[in-house]
């Protein structure tokens, strides 16, 4: 039997996999919050399972000190969907946020495909304040609570 937090995230996580088909070719970016790491995989899995676009994951590391340059460095071209997880393990969070506002139009021109932040609670805003000035709508999508 399914509980209602169960069909919350269900539902929310087809309205995340249609966001992210309906974007496929343009950049855009998605803030989704999940409060608890291991259900953050299994809807990482599950989202790969139920989305028509393929998703590349970026997992982030504590060495990594640009946000542009680690996707161009894992990353070849044909990427139809980025997400990036791995956020709350940064000690430099708002250096990289900070050097991602400088080159938001290098992600504008240059990422041609939908990018999710998979991004723990405290750091949902912090993240939205750096990345405003880049897209005009930002979709955020809410787990876990």
């Amino acid at each position: 039997m399914i509980n209602s937090e169960q069909f919350d995230n269900q539902q929310q996580l087809e309205d995340l996999a249609w966001a992210i088909e309906a974007s496929a070719g343009e950049f855009k970016l998605i803030l989704v919050k999940c409060n608890y790491l291991n259900l953050q995989t299994q809807l990482i899995e599950e989202l790969q399972k139920i989305c028509s676009v393929e998703i590349q994951i970026l997992q982030l590391q504590t060495s990594e000190r640009t946000l542009y340059n680690a996707i161009r460095e894992e990353f070849n071209d044909q990427i139809q969907a980025l997400m990036i997880v791995g956020w709350e393990s940064l000690p430099n969070l708002s250096q990289m946020l900070s050097s991602a506002n400088q080159v938001r139009e290098e992600f504008r021109n240059n990422c041609c495909y939908p990018v999710v932040h998979g991004l723990m609670i405290k750091f949902i805003w912090f993240a939205g304040v750096y990345w405003c000035g880049l897209v005009k709508t930002i979709k955020k999508y809410i787990f876990g609570e």
